[in-house]
């Protein structure tokens, strides 16, 4: 038993130490792009949430001092893009723009656990840089201690060194594009797959860990409380939720449904039933609407105001190419400034490592994981990234890079129980070997994978603002002068 204790303890350090280091190596990149830490001129539109900060401060919602452009006010559909332009229209870009007013459309979660707080605590504005850091940290967290917990129950014989490797590969993964572009966008999506990944915490260990009755009511209580927060940060990672859905079948099945049983689930239903009608009152202040969060009326590159009613973000007819793009565009090389660079792919190609979700589909694991209580986990784990991606079609006039963020850590938290399958499956010591080699390499090619990514010029980022830096690199790395 001392020797048990003796040998998590040592694990324990050195899963912080990892951490620590796979921390540092995301957060350092957040702070290069000059555009992204607020300091460029003429790219003050990216300080939505400092914005807010500063309008509740002062008791209101929206983000503006009645100095509108005249020409806005009088538009009979001031979400045409064209139109703003053709009018010369002056108007702040990727706000949420309804009655006369500016509105900022990103979750608001962030706003009441950074923001607002630092404003009113110190009367300065908080860069939402380092508040996307933050959240990262969170991720990185969230990602090694879901892990640690899976294979301690299910996956004792992977080697600790094949959990570290996967617990930062795929962290690292599902928060690449942030440190390539952190402020703003990526911290309402980290902010989103941080709760979602304690959600997921919380909720595995009530479910599939903890045997005491009561323990599995409080924990199913914070995973509800961190799941429904989700929801205030960004909509479509909230659809992750409906993973609960098979867990709560698996609890069902081993407890007999009584009255106290019904209260307790209405205990941990609170803080879905909370959150929900607290961000309705908030989209109904905003836009007479407690569905609406301000999608509908973005002053950004397409008209958006008809999605609701049906439209799509890109032509019916493109939504299976799309959705495609989305998961299996091939990788190419591009070569901007005659210098190589990786272009973005469909995330399958992006990072190989997550192709493993689908041995889903071979009975032998499937099997397994009917054996171990997860298959319906597993199905809906497989399912959802294909449900958020379509309401990325749905909500948007075109699928951004970041946007696949919202699908990264869902495929990897399916692609880890693979591989931990994979491993039970290997009897002799030269296979376990072997499969332990392959996943450290497999894991270090997806890593180079992500900063090939990183480096590739775009969205105003390192490499964006001084391309001679991305020549840099590769002079560096190939002994060849570009």
């Amino acid at each position: 038993m001392k020797s048990n204790a003796s040998t998590k303890r040592i694990e324990l350090l050195i899963i912080f130490i990892v951490v620590l280091i796979v921390s540092t190596a995301c957060l350092f990149p957040m702070t290069l792009s000059k555009h992204w830490r607020g300091e460029v001129a003429g790219y003050q539109y990216m300080l939505q949430y400092e914005e807010l900060s500063e309008a509740m401060a002062n008791g209101h919602l929206y983000v503006d001092n009645n100095d509108i452009d005249p020409k806005l006010l009088a538009m009979e559909n001031p979400y045409d893009r064209n139109e703003r332009e053709r009018l010369d229209v002056s108007y702040l870009w990727d706000h949420a723009f309804y009655n006369g007013h500016y509105y900022v459309y990103f979750g608001v979660v962030p706003e009441i656990m950074f923001f607002l707080p630092f404003r009113l605590i110190t009367g300065q504005t908080l860069p939402a840089y380092h508040v996307t850091q933050i959240y990262s940290v969170l991720v990185i967290l969230g990602f090694f201690l879901l892990f640690y917990e899976i294979r301690k129950k299910y996956f004792e014989k992977l080697p600790f060194i094949v959990y570290l490797f996967l617990s930062a590969t795929f962290s690292v993964i599902s928060i690449w594009y942030a440190m390539d572009a952190p402020a703003m966008y990526c911290t309402a999506i980290t902010a989103g797959i941080s709760m979602e990944l304690f959600s997921l915490f919380f909720f595995f260990r009530a479910v599939y860990v903890e045997t005491e009755y009561k323990k599995q009511i409080r924990l199913a209580f914070f995973g509800a409380l961190f799941g429904a927060l989700t929801i205030g940060c960004r909509p479509t990672i909230a659809l992750a939720n409906l993973v609960v859905l098979p867990m709560l079948f698996t609890f069902l099945k081993k407890h007999k449904v009584n009255k106290q049983l019904i209260r307790d689930l209405f205990f941990d239903v609170i803080p879905y039933i909370v959150t929900i009608v607290l961000i309705g009152i908030y989209n109904y202040v905003r836009f007479d609407s407690p569905f609406e969060f301000g999608q509908s009326y973005q002053l950004t590159l397409g008209d958006q105001s008809n999605y609701n009613s049906g439209g799509f973000g890109v032509a019916a007819e493109l939504i299976l190419p799309s959705l495609f793009k989305v998961f299996f565009e091939p990788l190419t090389i591009g070569f901007p400034n005659n210098t190589p660079s990786l272009n973005f792919a469909g995330i399958f190609f992006e990072f190989p490592i997550l192709f493993f979700s689908f041995f889903l589909f071979f009975p032998q694991v499937s099997k397994k994981y009917k054996e171990m209580g997860i298959r319906n986990v597993i199905i809906m784990l497989f399912i959802l990234p294909i449900i958020i991606a379509f309401a990325m079609v749905k909500w948007s006039p075109v699928i951004l890079e970041r946007y696949k963020l919202d699908l990264y850590y869902l495929t990897s938290i399916s692609s880890f129980f693979a591989i931990g399958t994979i491993f039970s499956f290997i009897k002799n010591k030269k296979g376990k070997t072997a499969f332990l080699i392959f996943m450290i390499l497999f894991c270090l090619y997806n890593l180079l994978m992500a900063l090939l990514l990183f480096l590739n010029p775009h969205d105003l980022n390192w490499t964006a603002e001084d391309p001679e830096r991305l020549r840099s690199f590769w002079r560096t790395l190939m002994f060849w002068k570009y």
